[in-house]
């Protein structure tokens, strides 16, 4: 932590801030590492107090600790990759044209995180991306060191300092391995293999240890999916059993697959698909196996490459999601391969170690080698299939759906506050008024009669699109009042406005009623009338439940002084029960589950005191002559019946417990069990207890 302030990574906080609280794979393979990359990579300035932290000045611990903050990007963080990340893409984005273009694709498409694993067709090539990784990645400022290659003339160009600490002061031999993103590979003879440690010596075979042994063995491209079948097939096998999971083991079989494990590390798979001096590819194409059984289903993909009569097939992947393949695939490329050829048939049923390593699952079945004149052909189908196997005649219906939804929709659906959108919708107000007239526009920040207009345009928008026919009802003159309640009866909504007795007043659809002469504002009036289900009815009951400090349903619906929604109650309480603070106020208390009786509780066919709870009361003032001294009781309760003795102790000591004990059993009998709590005189009495029985057995 203190070289991460000495290297400027991280700053202390000063008092007045701390008391503030707001590619395609080829033969010459690359690999290097972004040295230190979240923290080449700075934190924004409004967000360096969320990374605060204490630390001892200088290290000293006897000092006060001092308040720091992270300027760089940390460890750990779940925003750190993403924005490292981004960071590294956008140096190759800015300074990317200055370079080959193959080399801003590598920083695009080849790193993970800060990996870099790409691969080259000849040694120049190869030697000329290095150099210009290393300066592209600088210009953003990130270091690209710890570099592997496969080939000795790469790594001669490359300084010392700059190799893989597995190549400082050695030459690229069969000694080197390293892992690759958690893929162990052999440098020198470029293929991937495993690295086995006896992870099981001298533990016991318990279900824990053997899901340990299993998830040591890392095989994310399924190069021993085989072996691995056999280890889960056994897995299942002990849950069936229902075993433990330190219970030992008697099956045999767990024994005879660890024993096998070390022999994987002679399984090895070529890196590259195109085999050395193979010439220029004609054809190349992927082939994918699979194929189901009882204990399992396993998916092979292959890498078939052609040169003029030459033919070569590679591994490339096991596992896949069958329905991936069926996705991107059509039926005319499906082909029926019986069990003898298929080697997706040994990842169904498993193998051993010693099978694997000379099986077709690594090199895929002859006739792969050969020209496709030799494949197998698809064996030929019954004239008369059963019925349950006839293809099934399927219709296609075109429909043709429209959905207009216009900018303003998506602009009322877009914001889940009430505010944000009023202000929005002001400033392109205040923009339409820009445009009309150049002249009388005002200026600076919105005011509050901007605000209002830009409310109430939006509600007549929501009402237009609401209740469109009945604004055209009554906005229409020249027609009585009989006539309007026919018209409004057979437009949409005539149930929930009729009883409204609605009219139009500048354009807004409001309740009549009763109360011209009220002295009231004009809104109480003539509440404005809102539909049920629209997102600005929900803003403007989230706003109002804000504005009465999150109070319940009855004090919300208080909105209706001026708006009127249709089904209020309803709406009310849905959105109230959306609200997380009112949900944690009103949640019910979580009632505690007692536990067990205890056996001394269930025994109601023993005597009365059989089992015996002890504790004591008190104190009590006894007068004695002209004094007061103090006295206690000592209750001794029936676990059973519940009964109840009680005895007088003159103080609480461990005799005058053991004197009320003895009073106790010669008036009702000597019990099986006591309980009490951890008392000093019941402590002392058991211990005193203990040691007379101790002497009597050794006096015995």
């Amino acid at each position: 932590m203190q070289d991460y302030v000495d290297e400027g990574y991280a700053e202390e906080v000063t008092n007045e801030e701390a008391e503030d609280a707001s590619g395609s794979i080829q033969c010459i393979a690359l690999v290097a590492d972004v040295e230190a990359m979240f923290h080449q990579v700075r934190v924004h300035k409004s967000d360096i107090d969320a990374l605060r932290f204490l630390w001892w000045p200088g290290g000293d611990l006897s000092r006060t600790p001092t308040v720091h903050r992270m300027l760089v990007h940390i460890f750990g963080a779940t925003s750190s990759p993403s924005c490292a990340t981004f960071c590294l893409r956008e140096t190759a984005e800015q300074f990317g044209k200055m370079f080959d273009k193959d080399v801003g694709d590598i920083v695009r498409n080849d790193f993970y995180v800060d990996d870099c694993l790409t691969s080259a067709e000849t040694v120049e090539r190869a030697t000329e991306l290095v150099t210009q990784l290393r300066a592209l990645l600088k210009k953003g400022g990130f270091r690209l060191t710890k570099w592997l290659s496969n080939d000795q003339r790469v790594l001669d160009q490359i300084p010392e300092t700059e190799r893989a600490k597995s190549l400082t002061d050695v030459n690229l031999d069969a000694s080197v391995k390293e892992r690759v993103l958690g893929v162990y590979w052999r440098v020198q003879s470029d293929e991937f293999g495993f690295s086995i440690t006896d992870t099981m010596l001298g533990k016991k075979f318990t279900r824990r240890n053997i899901l340990c042994a299993v998830n040591t063995l890392y095989d994310p491209l399924g190069f021993a999916a085989p072996v691995t079948l056999i280890a889960k097939v056994l897995q299942q096998e002990i849950v069936r059993q229902k075993l433990g999971w330190d219970d030992e083991l008697p099956i045999d079989e767990w024994r005879r697959w660890l024993s096998q494990l070390p022999e994987l590390e002679k399984l090895t798979l070529p890196r590259c698909f195109k085999p050395p001096a193979f010439g220029s590819v004609a054809k190349c194409e992927m082939h994918h196996f699979s194929d189901a059984s009882t204990q399992g289903y396993g998916i092979v993909l292959f890498v078939w490459k052609m040169l003029m009569d030459k033919c070569t097939a590679r591994f490339y992947l096991a596992n896949r999601r069958l329905a991936e393949i069926h996705r991107q695939t059509s039926p005319d490329q499906w082909r029926h391969v019986n069990s003898q050829l298929n080697p997706a048939d040994d990842a169904s049923r498993g193998l051993s170690v010693h099978k694997l390593i000379r099986s077709r699952w690594l090199t895929g079945p002859k006739f792969l080698w050969q020209t496709k004149d030799r494949w197998p052909t698809p064996p030929e189908l019954k004239a008369q299939l059963p019925p349950e196997f006839q293809p099934v005649e399927r219709k296609r219906i075109v429909v043709n759906v429209s959905a207009q939804s216009g900018s303003t929709d998506r602009l009322l659906n877009r914001y889940s506050s009430l505010h944000k959108l009023k202000t929005t919708v002001a400033w392109l107000l205040r923009f339409k008024s820009f445009l009309r007239s150049k002249i009388s526009v005002p200026t600076g920040k919105l005011s509050v009669d901007e605000l209002k207009d830009a409310e109430l345009e939006i509600i007549k928008y929501v009402q237009r699109q609401c209740f469109a026919p009945a604004i055209d009802v009554l906005s229409s003159d020249g027609q009585s009042d009989r006539e309007l309640q026919r018209k409004l009866k057979k437009s949409t909504h005539a149930n929930s406005l009729s009883k409204l007795s609605p009219q139009v007043f500048n354009g807004l659809l409001r309740i009549g009623g009763r109360l011209e002469k009220a002295p009231i504002a004009f809104d109480a009036k003539h509440p404005i009338i809102l539909p049920y289900d629209h997102n600005l009815t929900k803003m403007i009951i989230q706003s109002h439940h804000h504005d009465v400090g999150q109070c319940g349903t009855a004090r919300t619906w208080t909105l209706r002084q001026r708006f009127w929604i249709i089904k209020g109650g309803a709406a009310v309480r849905k959105e109230l029960s959306n609200c997380m603070l009112c949900r944690k106020r009103t949640v019910r208390r979580g009632q505690q589950q007692m536990a067990e009786l205890p056996f001394a509780r269930l025994k109601p066919d023993e005597p009365p005191f059989t089992y015996v709870g002890i504790d004591y009361f008190g104190p009590f003032m006894v007068k004695r002559g002209r004094s007061e001294t103090k006295s206690y009781g000592c209750i001794f309760t029936c676990l059973t019946m519940r009964a109840v003795h009680i005895e007088v102790a003159p103080d609480l000591s461990t005799d005058a417990f053991i004197n009320a004990l003895r009073r106790f059993i010669g008036r009702r009998g000597r019990p099986k069990e006591i309980y009490s709590d951890n008392g000093t005189n019941f402590v002392g009495a058991e211990r005193v207890l203990r040691e007379a029985l101790q002497g009597l057995q050794q006096s015995d």
